[in-house]
């Protein structure tokens, strides 16, 4: 559906699906979106998110699962497409409002171990890919209006008084794939209205 609507204003546009746990999966999506047009931005959104009461709730099944779509299947989009791209390229990785504090998360301990890992992967890989002219960066979203599971506290942790809407996250996407946005890399830009901050 998502496809027909863009090809509707005009652009062309093709899926792929693959496993984005599955590094053989990853590879040949990759390879079938060269055969077909060149690679410069690659966004990775995927992770799964789950809430328990309590930090041990959750399974060794639950831990590998939510580690595997956020850190991992970041890890796994970033190095096989990272010899794709050329100058001027981008990479965007989607975190989460506090991956950058170590702060008790009792329940969604997992998720958010996984999405620290997303944080530290861009650091790293900003480092290494600064030479070769490629940005890496982290958009983080606040509280979406449509979560699964909202904050203790409601909206009175969000100082902008509202939750976060898609159109405040695809801004700072936006921004972030400019021209004149390609001296910034390694970053971690909050839409979440001061959630987090």
């Amino acid at each position: 559906a998502l496809v027909k609507t863009i090809k509707s204003k005009g652009v062309s546009s093709f899926s792929v699906k693959a496993d984005l746990k599955d590094e053989t999966a990853v590879k040949k999506m990759f390879s079938a979106i060269q055969k077909k047009t060149k690679l410069d931005i690659l966004i990775n959104t995927v992770g799964n998110f789950a809430v328990k009461d309590s930090t041990l709730e959750f399974s060794l099944k639950d831990w590998n699962e939510l580690y595997a779509t956020t850190a991992g299947s970041t890890f796994v989009c970033c190095k096989h497409v990272i010899p794709l791209l050329q100058k001027g390229s981008r990479i965007i990785n989607f975190g989460d409002s506090t991956a950058d504090s170590f702060v008790p998360q009792q329940r969604i301990t997992p998720y958010k171990i996984g999405k620290m890992g997303v944080y530290v992967l861009t650091k790293t890989l900003a480092k290494e890919l600064g030479a070769k002219g490629i940005t890496v960066n982290m958009v983080t979203p606040g509280v979406m209006f449509n979560a699964v599971a909202f904050p203790p506290g409601g909206l009175k942790n969000v100082p902008m008084n509202r939750w976060t809407k898609f159109e405040d996250v695809i801004n700072v996407v936006l921004f972030l794939l400019k021209p004149e946005s390609n001296y910034i890399t390694g970053s971690n830009i909050l839409a979440s209205g001061g959630y987090g901050v």
